[in-house]
């Protein structure tokens, strides 16, 4: 995988994936009031780093991706979450730019 194209499709995908479980870890530890708390929470990082960097190590190590790639992947990732967020707080601020409920829309677009 030396070309830009998978390189940069993989560090999307890898912080994607990155960012997904750090949320959950997060979410279960902020919600998560049940009595087996702490399995729950052990179990989502007992899978969170030994896979995700270990899938990560095993792609730098033997598929050596292209650095520039591997850059370019992260930061479209962290300009998507940053857009993400940027619409989510507008749409939060603003509730005619919600789309209705049911599908349809009643805006003017």
């Amino acid at each position: 995988m030396p070309n830009l194209l998978g390189s940069t499709l993989f560090a999307a995908a890898w912080m994607t994936a990155n960012i997904w479980a750090i949320a959950q870890l997060c979410r279960r530890l902020v919600q998560d009031r049940s009595p087996r708390r702490r399995w729950h929470l052990a179990g989502s990082l007992a899978l969170k780093f030994p896979l995700l960097y270990g899938i990560g190590y095993a792609v730098v190590r033997w598929l050596h991706p292209s650095a520039a790639g591997l850059a370019v992947g992260v930061t479209l990732g962290l300009a998507s979450l940053l857009v993400a967020g940027a619409v989510e707080a507008r749409m939060a601020h603003d509730p005619s730019i919600r789309p209705a409920v049911g599908g349809t829309h009643s805006g003017s677009w």
